[in-house]
């Protein structure tokens, strides 16, 4: 009977002790944000994983808006045609899907036993030929976009299908080539590669397809264009304040009166050299004009044969002192 009793009594104790770790378990934060996915650690990888999705539909659709041989460039329009027909005659070329990178494999061709062997010679012949011939057109274009060198199948899928819904040769090597995997990826690494030489041969540019930074680059040469046009706008405006100096004349009273005020706008930042140069000049010019005046005969003024002398005033001079200046000469002529 005591045995029993103290059986109970330990069976008691184990499971109120399992209930205790079980309950401080559950009640542990970390434990439940681990079993729900909610970890910092898991939620930081989650957040990586979406922004390389992202950044993969974003190249995905931008690699797509253009075939091979096309450009936005409305100049280079002329170069495509030329393109397109070099492009589109990659398709029923071997060494277009052999280099430069290597496809695991090799080109597989129809062979029979016989054949085998000398077909196993004239391949490797021909595979050392065309390498060469592939790194030769390797080292025209390096360095080589990060976009073709580190290839990412997913981010051509949109281009892939929009060539193969037009080269129906593409369709056919694809077919007899392709078998997923390493072999997949090398197969449109090389194929791209030489689509981008084409390009480079035909004069348009590769980054126009093929390069990550084709948006910041965009985006840096908006900037470099907002900030020409603001110092084109400030160079303008500096002009401006140039030209708001002004010589205005208080007075002129017959030949004694050669006294001269320059003004400048608060902005204009012109050397005292220049202002005086500017006063000397106004009031040689403003004699000249006093001593032409005192040799006009007023018959000549006053008759039909008589020259004519217009006065023009300066554009930014007050209308007030112009027309007090007249009346003076007018008063100085009818004496």
């Amino acid at each position: 009977m005591s045995s029993s009793w103290f059986a109970n009594s330990t069976l008691t104790s184990t499971l109120s002790t399992l209930a205790t770790k079980v309950q401080s378990t559950v009640s542990d934060p970390l434990l439940l944000q681990k079993l729900t996915l909610q970890s910092p650690e898991l939620l930081d990888e989650r957040t990586k994983i979406i922004a390389e999705q992202n950044r993969k539909e974003a190249v995905k659709d931008s690699l797509s808006e253009l075939l091979p041989w096309e450009t936005r460039d409305v100049e280079m329009e002329i170069l495509v045609d030329e393109c397109k027909e070099v492009i589109l005659a990659l398709s029923e070329k071997e060494e277009t899907f052999t280099g430069p990178f290597v496809l695991p494999g090799g080109f597989k061709n129809d062979t029979t036993a016989e054949d085998e062997e000398e077909d196993e010679e004239l391949r490797q012949a021909r595979d050392v030929h065309e390498a060469e011939k592939s790194s030769e057109k390797l080292s025209k274009l390096q360095p080589l976009p990060t976009i073709l060198a580190e290839f990412d199948i997913d981010t051509h899928v949109g281009l892939i299908q929009r060539l193969l819904e037009i080269d129906e040769k593409l369709v056919q090597v694809h077919s007899r080539l392709s078998s997923g995997g390493a072999r997949e990826c090398a197969f449109w690494q090389n194929y791209f590669f030489h689509c981008a030489y084409a390009r480079y041969e035909a004069g348009l540019s590769i980054d126009e397809i093929w390069s990550n930074d084709h948006c910041r680059g965009d985006k840096f040469v908006g900037e470099r264009g907002e900030k020409e046009e603001e110092e084109e706008f400030d160079i303008v405006n500096g002009q401006e304040e140039e030209e708001e100096e002004e010589v205005i004349f208080d007075e002129l009273d017959g030949v004694q009166s050669n006294k001269v005020e320059v003004k400048s706008s608060p902005s204009t930042s012109a050397a005292p050299t220049k202002q005086s140069s500017a006063s000397v000049v106004a009031a040689a010019a403003i004699a000249d004009l006093v001593d032409d005046l005192e040799n006009v005969d007023p018959a000549d003024l006053s008759g039909g044969t008589s020259a004519t002398y217009d006065f023009v005033p300066e554009v930014s001079g007050d209308d007030g002192e112009m027309d007090e200046l007249e009346a003076e000469i007018a008063a100085a002529l009818g004496d």
